[in-house]
């Protein structure tokens, strides 16, 4: 059986392969579509790979699936701990990834399946999306403070927040701006619309989404982001593993006779991508 690490980089990666009676080996890939289906091709059923989650990393997974045994895709912040080398380099780091895996002492992540990658893409694209309509209400904002102009509404980007915004009076090239954040707001608006539509029908037919939705508090796109981040609960043997998971459980500081302490979260967690 072969045990093979893969440090993937954007233009390659570097292959150290690991197999009994036999000195390590080493091997560059390009990660073009035809090498890494090669590549993948001349794996066979008692082949493992190990590789760190990166920017493509489900993609590979699945390629690499359909050929090799078994992938096992690295938690990073774990991994460096565990292999905190003093010399790092990519062929170092292939290395170290086929060593602990063969060793059975890497720590791995759970790969999610397709439709939940979905999910993730959907929510982060949404996230994205709040993020540029943001920068160009503040372009807004920073034109009135500019001017000295002050809204008597509380909404500036509602009905009437748009009328009185129309009827001010602004230096050309302040008007020409202002127009053109308004323009690019509203198309952004609806991206968000057209978006947050599936997402609802997502949110109807899932039933751990629905349940979240009792919680006062939490909205569809918080309910789907926290879906997206933690899929199966039932993959998940006892609370305190979900709480660490999402990076809620505090941080422990503790040696010798002295009594443990306890400080903030520990955020040691999958980023999740929600924005209201």
């Amino acid at each position: 059986m072969r045990t093979i690490g893969l440090d993937i980089h954007k233009h390659f990666a570097e292959a150290a392969i690991l197999e009994p009676g036999r000195p390590l080996r080493r091997r560059r890939v390009a990660t073009t579509a035809a090498e890494l289906r090669e590549f993948a091709e001349s794996l066979g059923p008692d082949d493992q790979v190990a590789l760190e989650s990166t920017f493509n990393t489900w993609a590979l997974v699945d390629l690499l699936r359909a050929r090799a045994g078994r992938v096992v895709v690295s938690n990073p912040m774990k991994t460096k701990a565990i292999a905190s080398a003093k010399v790092k380099t990519d062929k170092v780091d292939a290395e170290v990834l086929a060593r602990l895996l063969a060793s059975d002492f890497l720590a791995e992540v759970w790969v999610p399946d397709q439709q939940l990658r979905a999910l993730r893409r959907q929510v982060a694209q949404r996230a994205s999306l709040v993020q540029q309509q943001t920068r160009h209400r503040n372009r807004i904002h920073a034109i009135l403070n500019r001017n000295l102009l002050h809204c008597p509404y509380t909404d500036l980007f509602g009905k009437a927040g748009q009328r009185w915004l129309s009827e001010q009076a602004l230096p050309p090239e302040e008007r020409s701006q202002l127009e053109s954040a308004l323009r690019l707001l509203a198309a952004v608006r609806s991206e968000i619309e057209a978006l947050e539509r599936p997402l609802a029908s997502v949110a109807f037919d899932d039933p751990g989404a629905r349940h979240l939705l009792t919680i006062p508090g939490v909205g569809l796109v918080t309910a789907l982001a926290m879906v997206a981040v933690i899929g199966d609960v039932r993959r998940f043997a006892r609370p305190n593993q979900l709480v660490g998971y999402l990076g809620l459980d505090p941080k422990v500081r503790q040696s010798g006779d002295k009594p443990a302490r306890t400080g903030h979260i520990s955020r040691q967690a999958r980023p999740t991508p929600v924005r209201c």
